[in-house]
């Protein structure tokens, strides 16, 4: 997946602090020659410095959306700038958010992840019959189980299931393993 490039570091400082309790970026003031006219300069020091930066774009159904930061006229996701201001390049193509919070932009919640680790750290889908993660009910009262796009077994119980996909979760995903049901 090709991601839009992100502005320089040392430009990200120069607008932004980080801070790490909260994982929030916070504008800055800025000086007089980023600006066309000194009205616009007055009103954007007068207005911004010390607030939190960013809006959350809504999601529809899947809760809050990521936070969005403009920079020069152009929207990036925070955990983005943040992963870029705190640790600097590479900034992985992925990043995925250990507690699954899309506004928990702290380092320590960020972590560089693949598509499939991404998705492996995920929680059960809403449109699941069987309300469990990679298992469905058969019409012969049997548990199918995938894990990764792999068939994993027919089980009889619910309970095999799911050790049956725990088990391959943690074999294939490591610490992105998630089979809780939420």
């Amino acid at each position: 997946m090709a991601t839009k490039p992100l502005p320089p570091r040392d430009l990200l400082r120069q607008l932004l602090r980080y801070d790490a309790d909260t994982g929030d970026l916070i504008w800055l003031p800025r000086p007089r020659e980023m600006f066309k006219s000194s009205s616009q300069f007055l009103n954007w020091n007068g207005r911004y410095p010390g607030t939190i930066a960013g809006y959350v774009r809504p999601t529809g159904n899947r809760g809050p959306g990521y936070l969005h930061i403009g920079i020069g006229g152009i929207i990036y996701v925070a955990h983005r700038l943040v992963w870029l201001y705190v640790i600097g390049e590479p900034v992985p193509d992925m990043i995925d958010h250990k507690d699954h919070d899309r506004l928990n932009n702290r380092i320590d919640n960020l972590r560089a992840a693949t598509m499939p680790q991404n998705r492996a750290n995920s929680f059960v889908r809403k449109d699941s019959l069987s309300g469990l993660k990679g298992i469905r009910q058969t019409k012969f009262n049997r548990f199918l189980v995938h894990c990764g796009g792999r068939y994993q077994g027919t089980f009889k119980t619910i309970e095999e299931a799911m050790k049956a996909y725990k088990q391959a979760a943690a074999l294939l995903y490591g610490e992105f393993a998630r089979w809780d049901q939420r």
